[in-house]
């Protein structure tokens, strides 16, 4: 009992120590961007107002994904601590679906990375914590684009099961 439970303990220690690496990986990626694109605005790198004006949208989509990460985390935690509590509501799919896509725009575009939505405009309703399900969904697509291989495309489509309605 004594061994196994060592073993168990060196492999959630191990875990945790990669759940670490990761986490602060994917943080330094938005925080160099940031920084980066504060250090030439500070620097006067930028020489005319229309370059400077580039800077800003990307500074805003590096801060909102920067944001989601630590709301992962936490998310994480309190899941993990069974103190997180869902807030469901109706809403349309194709509002999460434009949601998630608009908070990776930034990452899908330096991917180059086609997005085709062919989403009925008549969906039902769908009873979910919003937030909880845009950040699944975010996930999804992060990983699509990260690890999609060659092709550079993506599609969102609602496909109507035989006999039923949308």
């Amino acid at each position: 009992m004594m061994v196994v439970t060592t073993q168990r303990a060196r492999k959630l220690a191990k875990l945790q120590m990669e759940f670490v690496a990761t986490v602060s990986h994917e943080l330094r990626t938005p925080v160099a961007a940031i920084s980066s694109a504060v250090d030439n605005l500070a620097d006067g790198v930028m020489s005319r107002r229309a370059q400077a004006e580039r800077y800003a949208p990307m500074i805003k989509d590096q801060l909102r994904q920067l944001t989601t990460l630590i709301e992962q985390i936490l998310l994480f935690a309190a899941t993990r601590e069974k103190r997180h509590r869902y807030n469901s509501k109706l809403f349309n799919p194709a509002e999460v679906v434009a949601a998630a896509l608009s908070s990776t725009s930034m990452l899908i575009a330096d991917a180059g990375v086609t997005v085709e939505q062919d989403l009925a405009a008549n969906l039902p309703l769908v009873m979910a914590d919003f937030a909880a399900l845009c950040q699944c969904l975010q996930n999804l697509i992060t990983n699509a684009v990260k690890y999609g291989g060659e092709s550079r495309w993506m599609r969102f489509a609602h496909i109507k099961p035989k006999g039923l309605d949308p």
